[in-house]
């Protein structure tokens, strides 16, 4: 089992399915951290036509947090398949400790002033009751470039945002990512 607070997900360097399906692209993490967006008591998950919306919420302050943009065909490869063992190693920890998971909320009446943030590659971390959300971005033609010349460097992932939230809140969040990871790939 992976040490408490470690990132899980990816690597500070690893190669990445969702940077072109085949895994044949190293990405490289940089050393400082995605921006702090705060502290999300609350989550909710929004499907539009071509892409998923997860919604980080402080539902004290009635204000969302952050608002990540992942597009609907790759979230299995985007975003389940680096959650995997995370959720796995986390889900067991809620349950011998009796905590569930925290479900949705409900949409925001409105979205008004909140910016999409585009996340492709995405890290967890746990340090007991807490988590981490990670969401970085890394630019397909920075991908396609280095498959085109062959480079063997990796390619970088620009920070985007980094969510404090309780482990059960990320763990409700990974659930519902599990669902639709299942329908969407049982549909193929």
């Amino acid at each position: 089992m992976p040490a408490k607070g470690k990132p899980q997900g990816q690597s500070r360097e690893a190669r990445s399915s969702a940077t072109g399906g085949d895994g044949g692209v190293a990405v490289r993490f940089p050393d400082n951290q995605p921006p702090i967006v705060g502290y999300a008591d609350s989550w909710t998950l929004i499907r539009r036509e071509r892409a998923f919306e997860v919604l980080f919420i402080d539902a004290a302050a009635s204000q969302v947090l952050a608002r990540v943009v992942i597009p609907r065909d790759p979230l299995v490869e985007h975003l389940w398949t680096p959650a995997a063992n995370f959720y796995g190693e986390a889900a067991n920890w809620l349950k011998e400790r009796n905590i569930d998971p925290v479900p949705a909320a409900q949409p925001p009446h409105t979205l008004q002033g909140t910016i999409p943030i585009a996340c492709n590659v995405f890290r967890f971390a746990r340090v007991g009751e807490e988590a981490v959300f990670e969401g970085f971005y890394v630019s397909p033609g920075d991908v396609h470039r280095a498959k085109q010349e062959h480079r063997t460097d990796a390619v970088d992932a620009r920070p985007m945002c980094h969510v404090q939230a309780s482990l059960a809140l990320v763990v409700g969040l990974l659930i519902e990512v599990q669902r639709i990871a299942k329908e969407l790939t049982s549909a193929v």
